[in-house]
């Protein structure tokens, strides 16, 4: 048997962290007697970095990334031998602060586990990478990877529109109802584009930011319970990825296409020290272990 580990994690981009205040990614002091707020990226990149290096993670899954952040992460990542597999930029509402999805991926060369990238995609019509390109939508891509000889692996990553789930507001009830059908439709097309073509795909992962978790699987528009008539299973673990409402709203969905004894055995694991100081979400990482020899179409892959 062999295995991989996978991490997903919204790492809080400046821009919002300012915007709606959001700790850990502000400082504020006192001025002349007025709040001012600040941002503390310099700080907290070296916290995300830290724990990025210390997961050990074949793949990694980022959400909110700006293109400062893409540049930081590629150059320190790369001393320890990541590349970027894909990256999708989109600008903000006010066409300023740009950010979007990336995925790491490191190669090995074992036999069973070797992580070999095969190609790279986004839902987006123009295909952007390696350019600097700003694009509208949420900037959902997927990556397909070559495990051993054998074995494909389509990896997707995603940040699904957010809307206030604990609002009591009755006033504010249309406008949630009509952000919660909008994710649910995004989410719709991305299991539609990501199951073409995958007719060499023994499995499918997505991966990424829902905005959305378990306590709004009984509304009209469940995001996971959508993923689940899709023949999604979800990560196995429900503690919470958002410290600040105690809900799990970044998830790891799997969806078996060839042989469903690829993946004997999936561990959650415990993020590494600093991450709850680096974002206002935390990482969600699975290890998952391949059953060796199973057979696929016939063949035995090894």
């Amino acid at each position: 048997m062999g295995y991989f580990r996978v991490l997903t994690w919204n790492i809080l981009h400046e821009f919002f962290a300012i915007k709606y205040e959001t700790a850990p990614g502000i400082i504020t002091t006192t001025v002349n007697g007025e709040k001012k707020i600040t941002g503390n990226w310099k700080t907290r990149k070296i916290l995300i970095l830290n724990v990025l290096e210390k997961s050990k993670c074949d793949i990694i899954c980022l959400q909110e990334v700006s293109l400062e952040a893409r540049a930081f992460f590629e150059a320190e990542l790369r001393k320890i031998h990541y590349i970027i597999a894909g990256c999708v930029i989109h600008s903000t509402l006010d066409h300023k602060n740009p950010y979007g999805n990336l995925i790491f991926y490191k190669p090995r060369e074992e036999a069973l586990t070797a992580f070999k990238l095969k190609t790279y995609r986004t839902l987006e019509k123009k295909l952007i990478f390696p350019q600097k390109l700003y694009i509208t939508g949420r900037g959902e891509l997927f990556v397909d990877f070559n495990v051993g000889d054998n074995t494909c692996i389509r990896v997707a990553t995603t940040h699904l529109i957010g809307y206030s789930r604990f609002d009591q507001d009755p006033g504010s009830e249309q406008k949630k109802k009509e952000a919660a059908l909008t994710g649910y439709n995004q989410l719709t097309e991305i299991i539609e584009y990501i199951e073409k073509d995958s007719d060499e795909i023994d499995c499918i992962m997505i991966t990424g930011d829902f905005n959305e978790g378990f306590e709004a699987e009984k509304e009209d528009y469940s995001r996971l319970k959508l993923l689940e008539r899709n023949g999604y299973i979800y990560d196995g673990n429900k503690d919470p990825s958002e410290p600040s409402t105690k809900t799990k709203i970044d998830h790891i969905y799997l969806k078996y296409l060839r042989q469903r004894e690829l993946v004997t055995q999936i561990t959650h694991e415990t993020a590494p020290p600093g991450a709850e100081e680096a974002s206002d979400h935390l990482p969600v990482l699975l290890k998952l272990l391949l059953r060796k020899n199973f057979v696929r179409d016939g063949q035995v892959s090894t």
